[in-house]
């Protein structure tokens, strides 16, 4: 797969989440990524693949931004960029990429 500064994209971290960012720089051997929630991430390029979530995601949110995450399915995108998850619990809630992460 060809990607391009600026693209975004989801990158695998060491924790075995998937976390979405945009591509900052590609050398040769990596592509650094500045993740959405601020962090920076520099990996090989099999660890990125094309942002992809859509409604029926399934994806783990860190809930009232207190700390703990808890899976959901993205229910609805919102244009402002938020969207809504709702919570195997049935909790719903409205977040944003920053604060989400998947398995794949």
């Amino acid at each position: 797969m060809s990607f391009n500064t600026g693209d975004h994209v989801l990158v695998k971290n060491e924790d075995g989440y998937w976390y979405p960012g945009r591509i900052s720089s590609i050398n040769t051997s990596s592509i650094t990524v500045k993740l959405e929630n601020g962090k920076t991430s520099k990996v090989s390029k099999d660890l990125v693949h094309p942002y992809d979530w859509k409604i029926g995601q399934r994806a783990n949110c860190n809930w009232k931004l207190e700390g703990t995450y808890y899976w959901g399915m993205i229910s609805k995108f919102l244009p402002d960029g938020s969207f809504w998850i709702v919570y195997d619990d049935g909790d719903l809630e409205k977040t944003t990429l920053e604060h989400c992460r998947c398995k794949e």
